[in-house]
């Protein structure tokens, strides 16, 4: 067991990051699907229905076209697992880069119940496409797959690239900000609030045990102004380069997936966790970045470091 372990944490540590951030992605929008029931999903599909998916450019859905031609969900749903699965595998990442996307925007448009994860999953899928595109074939994990050479020889795929992080970036402003002008966030008390929600809190008996740390004003309060910081920080080191900003990546990721695990928005968590990902590959590639190395030493850094 822990050479099987080691044996893929040592493949995973070879893998193209470009390859591996995908999958990660594909592995939100499986988790939405696997996870969830359906009929909590695709309440309705019904024209006039408030809760329904198919309205505007929702109609063009997968789980909308499969409803209307097959009047059920179970060839889209199976579809778009093929896909998703097909995309973590790592197979041809340059046919799988549209498909990939009309699934991650259809998860994105017709389930009714979302978190966020899905809008932000279908962006990320979407600039992907010019940069595999661009790529020869091979497959996503090989190392010798150059997506990062092409930053400098392909300006569709140097441009979808900053847009991602440019995306990510206003993500993170936002959902910082717009915390502000709610008064559990700006009186510390959000967290607490947050972790009794019957939809995506801890579980009862968890919350019980830990409720005589969390109720102090001064660890709860921490907690919850730490959250805002946290996410505003990132909003910068998206675009640094340095030994502070990969750690704060990191622990971005790890932050992600705490709340995959503890607050059950797999879907959401995952997806930041990837886009993320993204992100901190790109750190050493050849795209513009400030270099901070120490406190006070600054430079804007455009090509390979």
């Amino acid at each position: 067991m822990r050479n099987a372990l080691h044996d893929l944490t040592a493949g995973l540590r070879r893998a193209n990051p470009i390859g591996v951030s995908r999958s990660v992605l594909a592995l939100g929008s499986l988790s939405t699907l696997l996870l969830s029931d359906e009929r909590s999903l695709f309440l309705t599909f019904l024209p006039n229905a408030a809760a329904s998916g198919c309205v505007g450019a929702g109609r063009f859905g997968l789980f909308c076209v499969s409803e209307v031609i097959t009047n059920g969900l179970t060839l889209a749903t199976i579809a778009a697992v093929l896909v998703l699965v097909g995309v973590i595998s790592g197979f041809a990442p340059r046919i799988l880069a549209v498909p990939h996307f009309y699934v991650a925007w259809s998860v994105s448009q017709n389930v009714v119940l979302v978190e966020g994860g899905d809008q932000v999953n279908a962006a990320m899928t979407m600039l992907l496409i010019p940069w595999l595109l661009s790529a020869p074939r091979g497959s996503a994990y090989s190392p010798q797959t150059p997506y990062f050479d092409l930053l400098r020889e392909n300006a569709f795929a140097y441009g979808a690239a900053e847009l991602i992080r440019l995306q990510l970036s206003i993500v993170y402003a936002i959902a910082a900000v717009a915390k502000f002008a709610v008064p559990q966030w700006s009186d510390g008390t959000a967290f607490w609030y947050w972790l009794q929600m019957p939809t995506f809190g801890l579980p009862p008996d968890m919350f019980a045990a830990f409720a005589p740390v969390l109720e102090h004003p001064l660890i709860m309060v921490t907690a919850t102004y730490a959250v805002l910081v946290f996410e505003l920080s990132l909003v910068g080191v998206i675009w640094m380069r340095g030994r502070w900003s990969r750690l704060l990546l990191g622990a971005g990721i790890a932050f992600h997936a705490g709340i995959a695990i503890v607050l059950g928005l797999w879907s959401f968590g995952i997806t930041m966790a990837g886009a993320l990902l993204i992100c901190r590959a790109l750190q050493n590639a050849a795209v513009f970045s400030i270099n901070v190395q120490r406190p006070g030493a600054r430079s804007v850094v455009l090509g390979k470091g």
